[in-house]
């Protein structure tokens, strides 16, 4: 017998399939974050419209409840709450709460995850139609996203510059493909989702429905290529291979009719011959290789990732407990962070450990890992079991999701996840509990589907109708806000470039009032301000006077160091906060605030490298000259070659420094010329006689007696050349001269 399906229902899966095509589809490059806010704020109105007509369901219908009631979903529920305890207990309660100001994956999206999860398996409920339709909206944005990442690696892009994904120069130039995901890691990442899934699509389907889905293989598989993820490569590899043990291994080859045909084994061979055309012919394929090659020649895996999985497990035992929080990653790992790892990354700060798993255990404690493993042992098992007791096009259907799920499984490892991944891993988890409550029901009865209709209980329906509403309109409010205050930073930042102080200021003024507790609005507005106070010359129009750029200037640097503050107090980065104060500090010349704020930032990352430099700065310029060197020696051990120069190219690095020195000499910033002097001296340590012959001639030049006695000496003592010794003698003799024959230090 069939029952007509309820409507709540049945708009809860509209409205949670509909998010799942439109979700990773979106961005939008007229706001500062174009690939994270605009596809948070669908996924929160989405999930808005949901709330209510999930209340409604459940409440009034028995096989709503009956599906909640499910252990699968009880795992994902657990797994919430677990997140949510590690939120208000975390290092940054309302960065892990709302989420950071760059990725948006805090509990409020976790549990817009988690309304998606539940629409799904209430709104497929046993119904295979509708579990062949969300198969499809996971399916399609694979096939566009993967033919725009192709068009980006022929260099046709209508809507982002190719610059933005282009990294090195010359014969080092690597162009990697970032489709809608704003980078290479995350397109390959999302991408595992939907190549084997579409293949198993591929198998289950018929005439155009079968055509289009092996496009969407070939056109995903070779976006993966294109994008240079070798993790995601060797995820993509797992899923193959799993696809084919589980189609051809402990039975025999039973492959349906149409790939029996000779038509099928044409089009399987042209979806196969298709990627590999589109790979060799596109420009990005060289970049291909070059990052193929990389697999064997790098030291360490991914600039560093497995000696920050291994720092990263330093923090295990202080977040056992509750974790750090989820994004609180970022401002916890700053103590753990080792000198190996400051020297490989340079100024890069980790939010992540860029690995799922670690992150779980370090985000929610124990109980976190726990969840998260059960979960997926728990998806993997449902999957398969669902497979055993299919049919055969069904079963195909199935090894495809399998597959998928197995491959991102392996990227895990390497990656972690944005907004449109943790949908499709919470999807994959609805899919999984439908795919067994479908089999289960057409076992026991094919002919049933959907399930009954309970009585309307109108005061119910009322309360959820404007509690619904009050959530849509909240979720409205907030995303508004933070897309206008987003396209407002942007013009900000952007009118640094024409040195337009209203332009910064009035744009910026009106988007620290969003409501970000987080404090990027504060910080972005303080570093743009920063930046036009520190443009001269060229950059500043001609139409203002000195004395107009001055006092904005000077003005710039005052709001600019209230907005830094305010940051420090609300995000959870304040590394980067003190180093704007200290940027800030040192453009107004105001020592003893730079030395405070630089040595807070020092206590916050011991091996950051310009807080050191920094404090190096403030030490000089109040006359701590020891204090200098001992900053300026830390600063040199951090550099990513140190220790890997030959002498030409130290040689090199000393000019370069010298020649800076010079500049801010003539600019009148006598503290900044003599902090480069100084950082040129370690630079040149005792393997390079002609820089100690550059750096004593600076010396004298600056009036450094004493210092330019001390390169001198260096140079007789690495000198073989009984000229330059006899000289370097000479000007030590009229130097002492000069000094009274003291040797102060």
């Amino acid at each position: 017998m069939k029952i007509e399906n309820h409507r709540l229902q049945g708009g809860a899966f509209w409205a949670a399939t509909a998010l799942l095509a439109i979700v990773p589809l979106t961005f939008w490059t007229r706001v500062y974050r174009a690939y994270t806010l605009p596809r948070f704020a669908v996924l929160l109105i989405g999930s808005a419209i949901l709330l209510p007509l999930l209340v409604l369901s459940v409440a009034t219908s028995k096989e709503s409840r009956a599906m909640l009631k499910q252990r699968h979903v009880v795992l994902v529920a657990l797994y919430l709450l677990v997140v949510a305890l590690s939120s208000v207990f975390g290092v940054a309660p309302f960065v892990s709460v709302l989420g950071s100001f760059e990725n948006q994956m805090g509990l409020v999206t976790n549990a817009c995850f988690f309304l998606c999860f539940v629409a799904l398996v209430i709104g497929i409920g046993k119904s295979a139609p509708r579990f062949l339709y969300v198969c499809w909206a996971m399916t399609t944005p694979g096939l566009l996203i993967g033919l725009y990442a192709l068009a980006q690696s022929a260099g046709f892009d209508p809507f982002v510059p190719t610059r933005l994904y282009t990294y090195g120069a010359g014969a080092e130039r690597v162009v990697r493909a970032v489709g809608t995901m704003g980078h290479a890691d995350f397109l390959g990442n999302f991408l595992l989702y939907t190549a084997p899934l579409s293949a198993g699509l591929a198998f289950a389907s018929k005439g155009r429905a079968r055509r289009v889905a092996l496009a969407g293989t070939g056109l995903s598989v070779a976006a993966i290529i294109v994008s240079g993820t070798r993790g995601a490569w060797l995820g993509l590899g797992v899923g193959v291979a799993l696809f084919a043990t589980l189609e051809l291994g402990g039975r025999k080859l039973a492959l349906p009719n149409w790939l029996r045909a000779r038509r099928g084994w044409l089009l399987v061979v042209a979806a196969l011959m298709l990627s590999g055309c589109l790979v060799i012919l596109s420009p990005a394929s060289r970049s291909v290789a070059v990052r193929a090659r990389s697999l064997v020649s790098d030291r360490v895996t991914g600039a560093g990732r497995t000696i920050l999985w291994r720092d990263s497990l330093r923090m295990v035992p202080a977040y056992a407990l509750l974790g750090c929080g989820p994004e609180g990653f970022r401002k916890a790992f700053l103590p753990y962070k080792s000198r190996e790892l400051a020297r490989v990354s340079g100024k890069i700060q980790n939010e992540s450990s860029h690995n799922s798993y670690i992150d779980a255990i370090i985000s929610y404690g124990i109980a976190g890992i726990i969840a998260y493993a059960a979960l997926i042992a728990s998806t993997m098992a449902l999957l398969l079991r669902a497979r055993r007791a299919a049919n055969r096009e069904r079963s195909m259907l199935l090894t495809g999701i399998v597959s998928s799920f197995a491959a991102v499984l392996v990227h895990k490892t390497f990656i972690y996840d944005q907004i449109s991944s943790g949908l499709y891993f919470f999807s994959f988890a609805a899919l999984a509990l439908s795919a067994a409550n479908v089999v289960a029901a057409e076992a026991a009865d094919p002919g049933a589907t959907v399930v009954e209709r309970g009585p309307t209980n109108w005061l119910l329906v009322g309360a959820a109708v404007a509690f619904g509403s009050t959530a849509i309109g909240a979720a409205l409010w907030y995303s508004l806000r933070l897309l206008e205050a987003d396209v407002e930073i942007r013009q900000a930042v952007r009118s640094v470039a024409t040195a337009d102080y209203e332009g910064v200021l009035a744009p910026g003024r009106l988007a620290v009032v969003a409501p970000d507790p987080t404090g990027g609005y504060h910080f972005l507005f303080a570093r743009a301000l920063a930046e036009y106070a520190t443009k001269s010359g060229p950059a500043v129009p001609a139409a203002n006077s000195v004395a107009d750029f001055d006092a904005s200037r000077n003005a710039a640097i005052d709001l600019a160091i209230s907005e830094a503050n305010q940051s420090i107090k609300q995000g959870n980065s304040p590394d980067s906060g003190y180093l704007l104060l200290c940027y800030l500090e040192s453009a107004k010349k105001d020592y003893g605030a730079l030395r405070t704020d630089a040595a807070s930032a020092v206590a916050f990352d011991g091996f950051s490298g310009p807080a050191h430099s920094f404090l190096a700065e403030a030490c000089l310029a109040q006359g701590d000259v020891d204090g200098a060197d001992r900053e300026i020696s830390v600063w040199m051990g951090l550099r990513r070659r140190a220790g890997a120069y030959n002498e030409n190219q130290r040689q090199n690095r000393v000019q370069g420094f010298i020649g800076r020195s010079s500049a801010l000499s003539a600019a009148g910033n006598l503290t900044r010329a003599r902090l480069e002097l100084f950082k040129a001296t370690a630079a040149a340590r005792d393997r390079c006689p002609p820089c100690h012959r550059s750096l004593a001639i600076a010396y004298e030049d600056f009036g450094l007696f004493e210092r330019a006695i001390d390169e001198w000496e260096s140079l007789i003592r690495l000198s073989t050349v009984p000229v330059e010794t006899e000289s370097a003698q000479g000007r030590i003799k009229l130097l002492m001269q000069r000094t009274g024959g003291s040797r102060t230090p």
